[in-house]
């Protein structure tokens, strides 16, 4: 069977094949062995073995590598490398470094949607959506406020061509809810997003609090962009 297959493959492992196997599972879906480098490795095991730690599990038949190049770990493979239950102390450190590199990753990809390929930087937010979704998840589960208005105000522009205009609005409410004495520098993209996503929402109280407080954060964060921007949004609506 497969899961005699794959319990057989798992039990010919090594040590540090066990541990990034075990913390390649901090995925929710495919993820390149870049990606894996930057969440899974630590003191123990490096950026770079990770990477031909990955190559010999994709050997091993325990990771897929698909057409792509995205590596990929089936639900059999998962549910062996998460038993017995992960470290809680590994867990959350993991869930960290997740949540950081889903906000690097984001921030990288940001400039790309007023690029010349927008619908490129659009396919592969989709393909990393559940990443995304769980970052947010667990930044907010940690009040982590900062992390959730970095990588929502990132992909502001991805929500709104997407539709997914409610999904963002709530995550940035549940940021403001979680720390809303944050440093008005760290709140300045997700707040310039609120502002943008409200535009479609269709409430006009709303739209306007959110480009003034947008505009009033980006003052005082000394954004000029990002209070221009807010300016901008504002001065659109009420014209129109």
């Amino acid at each position: 069977t497969l899961e005699a297959s794959v319990a057989w493959s798992h039990e010919l492992l090594t040590e540090h094949e066990r541990i990034v196997l075990r913390r390649l599972a901090t995925f929710p879906a495919a993820f390149t062995a870049a990606h894996a480098a930057e969440v899974v490795a630590d003191d123990r095991v490096s950026q770079e073995s990770v990477r031909d730690l990955c190559a010999r599990l994709v050997d091993r038949s325990l990771l897929t590598l698909e057409p792509d190049g995205d590596l990929r770990m089936l639900e059999t493979v998962r549910a062996l490398a998460e038993d017995p239950p992960r470290d809680a102390g590994e867990v959350d450190a993991l869930r960290q470094q997740h949540v950081a590199w889903v906000a690097r990753w984001a921030a990288a990809i940001e400039p790309d949607f007023d690029g010349l390929d927008p619908a490129a930087a659009i396919q592969e937010v989709d393909r990393h959506l559940l990443d995304v979704r769980a970052a947010l998840r667990h930044a907010d589960e940690r009040r982590d406020a900062a992390a959730m208005w970095s990588i929502v105000g990132s992909l502001a522009t991805y929500f709104w061509y997407q539709g997914h205009l409610t999904e963002a609005l709530d995550w940035l409410a549940r940021a403001e809810v979680n720390d809303p004495g944050l440093d008005p520098a760290l709140q300045v993209t997700g707040r310039t997003a609120a502002a943008l996503l409200s535009t479609s929402v269709g409430v006009h109280e709303a739209l306007v609090a959110a480009c003034e407080t947008a505009r009033d954060v980006a003052r005082a964060a000394g954004d000029r962009a990002h209070e221009g921007r807010a300016l901008i949004l504002l001065g659109a609506h009420q014209t129109f």
